[in-house]
């Protein structure tokens, strides 16, 4: 169903689709407040060939959608991006484009990838051994995964927001 890799570059192709993925994703979780990856930021830190930064692209394999239709294609169904705060911790940020969500793409990752980081090379290789990761926005899939994966949950942050346009004695 997936497929996955560390990417240092991306084809004229695969870059056109992942910043329209990731844009399509900013515009569908603006009012959510969910996690969004800026393509300009993936694009910069590829260039640079920085080690501070890694990506993880996942993509969706050909599916059958209807039964008397042909698979739909391979396409990039997600990034993760790993950002080290230190030589062995880093921040993740992950994305998914919102037409595959609620179908699993982040739990098949973590079924296929696991959670715990190998002693030696880190998760999936990339040398983190510590990730932390924000769910912002009351994000439905990061509960589900935190619980089926048993990830610890560390601290919750809520916000208010309090109109005021329209408030008598302003």
């Amino acid at each position: 169903m997936i497929k996955y890799e560390w990417r240092t570059g991306l084809g004229p192709g695969e870059a056109a689709e992942l910043a329209a993925l990731l844009d399509r994703a900013a515009y569908h979780d603006a009012e959510a407040e969910h996690n969004s990856i800026d393509f300009g930021a993936v694009q910069r830190a590829m260039d640079a060939g920085t080690d501070s930064v890694r990506h993880l692209v996942i993509w969706m394999l050909p599916h059958t959608t209807a039964l008397d239709q042909p698979d739909d294609p391979e396409r990039i169904a997600g990034l993760i991006r790993l950002e080290f705060t230190g030589t062995r911790e880093a921040e993740v940020t992950a994305v998914v484009d919102p037409m595959l969500r609620s179908i699993g793409i982040m739990t098949l990752l973590l079924e296929q990838a696991g959670v715990q980081p190998d002693p030696q090379l880190g998760w999936l290789g990339s040398g983190a051994h510590v990730l932390r990761a924000w769910a912002r926005g009351n994000h439905p899939a990061a509960g589900r995964i935190s619980k089926r994966f048993l990830i610890p949950s560390h601290r919750r942050i809520w916000k208010l927001v309090r109109p005021l346009d329209g408030l008598e004695g302003t």
